[in-house]
């Protein structure tokens, strides 16, 4: 079966489904592309569930990556031990998180910093709560989202080492701009460049005596890239589930775990219009856009072609070759599966047999579970 499902009649839509089985194998794919489960730092953001880094810890990672407080601390509260959370601390978000430091000593929590203004205020936040908190310096390789320019990261990371409470714990780089979109043999000489210059400031930082633990690079897109030099820990996230933005390139061999199940609600002159309204699926990419109807066929999709007509907050109206009338059950692939699964409270999860046996709660999907 894989895919198909044995049966839909009682399942309530639009609903995101899991495969479970095929999750693991791109578990597998992603240790073995690495090299070794020890450079592997996976990034929760995609899924934001306690299942999903349970799987990745059996597999034997022990290093995760997170983009909210809310993140680190359901990870932090069931016992990970080495979490980063990888956004810059600002606002009442410092005190939150030398709060979350305190309320779990026996976790190596981590954040970023690219700011030496805030570096007094987090000290600060460290030394009210009796706490020593670990920055890692974020770099901006190019993508101008966040992240300080190279030339000024060494000075950085030693204003924090001098300050009270801080620890300088590494760089931090995320070359965003660096896509599927980019050609392979491109990206991967982009990424060399990134490489090359983020390990020239650790050396520089090195000689003049200020450890440097750890190094991280890139995403998804150039986690191949960056899998083939050392020294630095690799944080894919997107591939253990992976959607049609990136599993649609062909250079990369993760298999798609996460569908969308949407029901038929009116057939309208021509038309067909189902329950995937823009509620239900994430509307960063473009509206005609945002998912993609498929057949399962065993262990393999098969796409059919539509034509988008529109999208409403609970309505994606389409033209499409298929018999569909309402009540009948689709299938649709996410193309940007994280934003996605942060509209869902609960998840499906299916075995290879085609059975919905297990019902996950996202649970980070909240910005504040205590802290």
């Amino acid at each position: 079966m894989r895919y198909e499902l044995k049966s839909l009649e009682n399942i309530a839509t639009p609903a995101l489904l899991y495969y479970k089985g095929l999750i693991k194998e791109n578990i597998d794919l992603a240790i073995k592309t690495a090299g070794d489960v020890n450079r592997l730092r996976p990034h929760i953001k995609t899924h934001k569930t306690l299942e999903i880094a349970s799987m990745q810890a059996e597999a034997g990672i022990t290093k995760f990556k997170t983009a909210t407080i809310a993140e680190t601390e359901m990870l932090a509260m069931n016992g990970f031990k080495d979490i980063v959370l990888a956004y810059t601390l600002v606002g009442a978000n410092i005190s939150r998180f030398a709060k979350l430091v305190k309320a779990y000593p026996d976790s190596r929590l981590t954040a970023l910093a690219d700011c030496s203004e805030l570096i007094p205020e987090i000290s600060r936040a460290a030394g009210e709560e009796g706490v020593e908190i670990r920055l890692m310096v974020d770099i901006d390789a190019g993508m101008h989202r966040t992240g300080i320019s190279y030339d000024r990261a060494a000075a950085l990371y030693k204003q924090i080492s001098a300050a009270k409470n801080l620890k300088a714990s590494g760089l931090h780089m995320y070359d965003g701009h660096n896509q599927f979109d980019v050609a392979p043999q491109e990206r991967n000489a982009n990424a060399l460049e990134y490489y090359a210059s983020v390990m020239k400031i650790k050396e520089e930082l090195e000689k003049d005596k200020f450890p440097v633990e750890m190094v991280i690079a890139g995403g998804t897109p150039p986690f191949s890239s960056y899998a083939k030099l050392s020294g630095v820990e690799l944080s894919p996230g997107t591939c253990f589930l992976n959607d049609y933005g990136y599993g649609s390139k062909e250079d990369i061999p993760f298999r798609f775990a996460a569908l969308l199940l949407t029901r038929v609600v009116s057939t309208p002159a021509g038309y067909m219009t189902t329950d995937l309204g823009s509620k239900a699926v994430a509307t960063d990419p473009a509206a005609d856009n945002r998912a993609r109807l498929v057949k399962p066929n065993g262990d393999k999709l098969e796409f059919i072609d539509f034509k988008f007509i529109r999208q409403n907050e609970e309505h994606w109206t389409l033209q499409a070759n298929i018999n569909a009338k309402p009540g009948d059950v689709l299938y649709a692939l996410p193309t940007h599966v994280c934003p996605t699964s942060a509209l869902y409270e609960e998840i499906l999860v299916a075995d290879d047999n085609g059975e919905i046996t297990e019902r996950w709660k996202v649970r980070a999907r909240t910005r504040k579970i205590n802290i």
